[in-house]
């Protein structure tokens, strides 16, 4: 069971590629992996022909995106389709991006400027994913790889795990990352100066397998509550994985300013409903503990708020109370949330 969420916050315009999701016939072997294009840094126009042969302008940052997806895809292709097990390597997956990624830019940019500043990048897009393959029994070995601040993640009955790190300045959190406008500190381009991540580890079924760029996760109120919307919108969901595809979709969009792309691959159980079963303790222990008080205190400002009389001194006393309280709350979400990276490497 596996679904793609992609949509674009402009249209025809968005730096998002549309995700990766490859699996063999019974899904014991597979790739997912998500692509932003990088706006700011990569926001230089290009002129070019598609395959029709049709001239076409796009941004760096929208083609940087397309162009890793292409790339990736053709990495893990044979081996996810063919019979043999892959050795992943960040270090030849790096190899065959800096490749394609300069013979792009050589038909892109003829003229290319001699002056270089570290607020632009050509072709910059980051990336995110996961390889896995089913061991013995129920064990799944996962490799993870990224470049940048999109995401990968494995949701248990025991919580939502981020696995990749941001690669952003300053090195914020999770939660302090939803109100900083942190810089990305590496990304892939063209120039082959970045830093592609990988890590192993080993999940047990079941375990659902998430990638997601930052227009997912990077608008709603705090970690917890990404991971209660996930829940939320497949308890809502009837019959069959689409139906959560499209619940979660439709969350996804009330909340993102941002193109959004999301790939999510369940293994371990047969059902939507054996799904929502196993989800369900944990559904509620994440409403109850971490979103129902923040919600309720955001709530009761908004409601003073409107009440003639009341002081702006009192809201920002409520406000800070508020702070505090999510600050807490993340305190306790965020032992379970990240995980140690005993086998990380750095190509």
């Amino acid at each position: 069971m596996h679904f793609t969420i992609w949509t674009e916050n402009r249209p025809n315009k968005g730096e998002d590629a549309i995700p990766s999701l490859l699996t063999n016939e019974h899904s014991t072997r597979g790739m997912l992996a998500v692509y932003d294009g990088l706006g700011g840094a990569g926001s230089k126009l290009y002129e070019y022909e598609n395959d029709s042969g049709q001239l076409q302008q796009h941004s760096g940052a929208y083609l940087a995106s397309r162009l890793a997806k292409k790339v990736t895809e053709k990495y893990f292709e044979a081996s996810i389709l063919g019979t043999n097990p892959m050795t992943f390597s960040a270090e030849q997956l790096k190899n065959q991006l800096n490749e394609t990624f300069a013979e792009k830019i050589k038909l892109l940019d003829k003229n290319p400027s001699k002056l270089r500043s570290k607020l632009i990048r050509r072709l910059p897009t980051t990336i995110a994913g996961l390889y896995f393959e089913n061991s013995d029994q129920n064990a799944v070995q996962l490799t993870c790889f990224w470049a940048g601040d999109s995401r990968t993640y494995v949701l248990t009955a025991n919580g939502l795990k981020q696995i990749s790190i941001d690669d952003l300045n300053d090195n914020p959190d999770a939660l302090e990352n939803l109100t900083m406008d942190a810089t990305i500190s590496n990304c892939i381009d063209a120039e082959g100066r970045y830093q592609l991540h990988s890590l192993s580890m080993t999940a047990y079924e079941p375990v659902v397998l998430i990638t997601a760029t930052d227009g997912c996760f990077g608008y709603v109120k705090s970690p917890a509550h990404f991971e209660h919307l996930l829940l939320k919108t497949l308890m809502q969901s009837q019959y069959d994985i689409e139906a959560w595809k499209e619940r979660l979709e439709e969350a996804l969009l009330a909340v993102a300013g941002d193109d959004v792309s999301l790939s999510v691959q369940l293994l371990g159980l047969k059902t939507l409903e054996d799904w929502k079963i196993y989800f369900y303790e944990r559904f509620k222990h994440i409403q109850t503990e971490y979103v129902i008080p923040l919600d309720e205190a955001e709530a009761n400002i908004e409601q003073l708020a409107k009440q003639q009389g009341f002081l702006p001194v009192k809201i920002e006393q409520l406000e800070e109370q508020k702070r505090a309280l999510r600050d807490q709350l993340w305190e306790k979400y965020k032992v379970n949330y990240y995980t140690t990276h005993p086998k990380k490497t750095t190509q």
